[in-house]
């Protein structure tokens, strides 16, 4: 309860206290052992043969099915280089103008003098945002009959489900009432989407069509699976973050300043920044097939261990001054090594969506500076919560809005 409630504050206390390494019985991943040594983090990514991911994300499955973050091996390295394409650099270049337009259509609903979260208004706009991504032409009417749905389903939905089955494990969990009616309504949505594109009565583009394209005896339950995976991950990673961005820069004036001048390396550097001050997945865990030794400790074959982005990024031996937010750390020193800033993950599972999320990223803070004023509602910084998935300000990032540009 106390990391859901306060997991920034719960690690670090864990870390003073024990070091970098220590064990903690969590729902719903049973016993992890949590680890900030950078050597352990580096040949933990370092050789993907010794760990599987599967097992621990089994909780995802009511909801996720066999997607790209319950598979392992040969499955998982499959599926990656099917979906790769699609979201090639060049692909997501053009789509800036695309996410710009969806920015400036939902900073059109912010109201002078309103005082607002911007987290869920960002969740909103980044699951438009994926949605578009995944089925182009058809993307208007498709998120009108999956947003309400999906947004409801990741949030008291997810939550309910997995409380009714406590104190009975994790092993028990299941969708339940208003939930599994939700997700059952979403399947039907994207069952009748894939059957229309392979009769041809609809327009086959988007991020789907290339999938279609690229292996067209894919199945409609690994198609479903993998759509359920993008828009889950593709959406409420990069909301979390970009709520955290303006609940750190509202409150340093001399960042803000620097921002809104509108240079991209810097506003690069301030998002780079922002997911190290504060990771929105505070772990990365694994469970090991090989048995793992370093720095006098052993960990057996079945050890579920977790290197902890969140204190790793807040390393004094790695990063100068880390409690200080100070975005030009990434313009002025030498680039962290990959084991020692990990926002997207690592190694063969690093995030397939890295590229297209700093593009989001970079255009959404973009186009809001551009067109707003914000202050924070209170100086105070928000401290996160975990939903757990994701790790946000308490408050959404409470702003108020001054003034339009």
């Amino acid at each position: 309860m106390r990391y859901y409630r306060d997991p920034y504050g719960f690690l670090h206390a864990c870390h003073a206290k024990y070091g970098d390494w220590f064990t903690v019985k969590q729902i719903p991943c049973g016993t992890i052992v949590y680890t900030a040594d950078p050597e352990a983090v580096r040949l933990i990514f370092a050789d993907p043969g010794n760990h599987l991911v599967g097992p621990i994300n089994e909780y995802m499955a009511p909801v996720l099915g066999k997607g790209l973050l319950l598979l392992d091996g040969e499955a998982h390295a499959r599926d990656r280089r099917w979906l790769e394409p699609a979201l090639a650099n060049e692909r997501v270049n053009r789509l800036a103008a695309e996410i710009a337009a969806l920015t400036e259509a939902e900073v059109a609903t912010w109201r002078i003098g309103e005082t607002f979260a911007l987290r869920p208004r960002f969740d909103a706009l980044t699951l438009g945002v994926i949605v578009q991504v995944l089925f182009g032409a058809g993307a208007r009417s498709r998120l009108a009959e999956l947003g309400p749905r999906v947004l409801q389903l990741k949030g008291r939905d997810i939550v309910k489900s997995v409380m009714a089955t406590l104190p009975f494990g994790i092993a028990k969990w299941k969708l339940a009432g208003d939930a599994a009616r939700n997700a059952q309504a979403i399947d039907r949505i994207l069952f009748a989407e894939l059957a229309a594109r392979r009769a041809k009565t609809v327009s086959n583009d988007g991020m789907l069509g290339g999938m279609l394209a690229d292996d067209p005896a894919a199945t409609d339950r690994s198609l479903r699976d993998q759509l359920m995976t993008l828009i889950f991950a593709g959406h409420e990673t990069v909301a979390a973050t970009l709520a955290w961005t303006f609940e750190r820069v509202l409150r340093h004036p001399d960042v803000l300043a620097e921002l809104k001048a509108g240079d991209e390396r810097y506003t690069e550097a301030v998002l780079l920044e922002t997911m190290r001050v504060r990771s929105t997945i505070g772990d990365v865990a694994r469970e090991l097939a090989t048995p793992l030794e370093v720095n006098g400790q052993y960990l057996p074959v079945g050890t579920r261990v977790c290197p902890s982005l969140v204190l790793v990024h807040m390393r004094a031996d790695l990063y100068s001054q880390p409690e200080t937010f100070r975005p030009a750390r990434f313009l002025d020193e030498s680039k962290p090594k990959p084991w020692m800033y990990l926002p997207f993950g690592g190694g063969v599972r690093r995030c397939i969506g890295a590229a297209f999320a700093m593009v989001e990223m970079l255009t959404i803070v973009r186009v809001v500076l551009a067109r707003t004023t914000l202050r924070a509602a209170s100086p105070a910084p928000e401290r996160g919560v975990s939903n757990g998935v994701t790790i946000g300000p308490n408050k959404g990032a409470l702003v108020m809005m001054q003034g339009r540009c």
